[in-house]
């Protein structure tokens, strides 16, 4: 480093000096370069000149990634505008939920948090995510005319449907003193619970259509009125496979009064269950009832059976793996508990 002085209206500065020789000039030539204000003329020592700076305001890190790909696709979805027609003035608040509930899945108490360090911010500027506002606000959502309005538009534009659909419920623990909680017994244990009844199409996999009942409603009486409610928006299914705890003379009736062709799971405490399980007791296992399906082993013969006086056709299926470990644990059970031949026999035959 070579220091030089220069003296510039009445003061001095110090500068760095470098030679060099151009290549292409062939010559010697000088970098000179700014080193700050002369403090000490001996020692040349000099005060560090001022760097430019640009004043920055605060600026917040947001997680981006997740929330842009969530909000890219709802663009191009159908669902964007079916969210559109669900409380229009609460827009910001409903997507900023939503994606909360996608990304996270916790308790709404921390959405607002989460809104902070995210970009659904930028999204959604205008979302009312305090906790009192999120209680009013799902207040709203839960109002049965806004349901409504969404089934309306939800399977008039973006639903796509087969005509073929799935039923089932399941009972959600819920302890919200609501209309649609009481006691009821799912999974073995009795608890305060909301009963979620879902429609699904069988061929797109789309869910069509969901209602709540009280935890104590049996399913046997909400199948007719589940499928009277759907009508009712435009949906009209012409084939349904339903569960067991759908199984009921009524319920059959009414689909057989529908026109809706059915494919149920027939309890294993009714007489005909017990009634197709004797007739095929020694003709199901046989080669012609042989069937490979989803890399399982499987027997299925068809009978032809009766149900409310409709002629019905009932497929008795032996999953064979089932089979053998619910056999190997029978047996073993029926030894140590001395049960007869007769009755080994007996119970033997539904194994799998």
């Amino acid at each position: 480093m070579s220091l030089h002085i220069k003296t510039i209206g009445g003061r001095k500065y110090v500068y760095d000096v470098k030679s060099y020789r151009d290549k292409e000039t062939k010559k010697v030539k000088k970098i000179t370069t700014y080193m700050g204000p002369l403090i000490d003329s001996k020692t040349k020592e000099y005060a560090p000149k001022k760097s430019k700076s640009v004043a920055i305001g605060a600026r917040q890190i947001l997680n981006y990634g997740d929330t842009n790909l969530l909000w890219k696709s709802l663009q191009r979805s159908k669902l964007a505008d079916v969210f559109r027609a669900v409380l229009p003035t609460e827009q910001h608040t409903l997507n900023a939920l939503l994606f909360f509930k996608i990304i996270v899945g916790d308790a709404c108490k921390n959405a607002k948090i989460w809104y902070k360090g995210n970009y659904a911010k930028i999204l959604f500027p205008q979302a009312k995510l305090d906790s009192q506002r999120i209680s009013e606000f799902l207040v709203q959502l839960g109002d049965e005319r806004v349901q409504r309005k969404f089934f309306e538009t939800f399977l008039a534009q973006a639903a796509k449907i087969s005509g073929d659909v799935v039923v089932d419920s399941t009972g959600m623990p819920n302890e919200i003193d609501i209309p649609f909680t009481e006691y009821g017994c799912h999974g073995g244990e009795i608890e305060r619970e909301t009963r979620l009844i879902m429609v699904v199409d069988r061929v797109t996999h789309m869910p069509l259509y969901f209602r709540l009942v009280a935890g104590n409603i049996v399913d046997v009486s909400t199948l007719a009125t589940t499928f009277k409610l759907m009508s009712k928006l435009g949906a009209n299914p012409q084939m349904t496979i339903i569960d067991a705890g759908y199984y009921s003379e009524k319920n059959i009736q009414a689909l057989f009064n529908s026109g809706i062709s059915f494919l149920p799971r027939l309890p294993a405490g009714r007489i005909l269950h017990k009634s197709l399980i004797k007739q095929t007791n020694t003709t199901l296992e046989t080669a012609e009832n042989a069937v490979a399906f989803n890399k399982r082993a499987l027997f299925i013969q068809k009978i032809k059976t009766e149900i409310c006086e409709h002629t019905c056709y009932a497929y008795v299926c032996c999953d064979t793996k089932q089979r053998g470990q619910k056999m190997d644990k029978f047996i073993r059970d029926a030894k140590q508990d001395n049960l007869s031949n007769a009755e080994i026999s007996e119970k033997n035959a539904i194994c799998g």
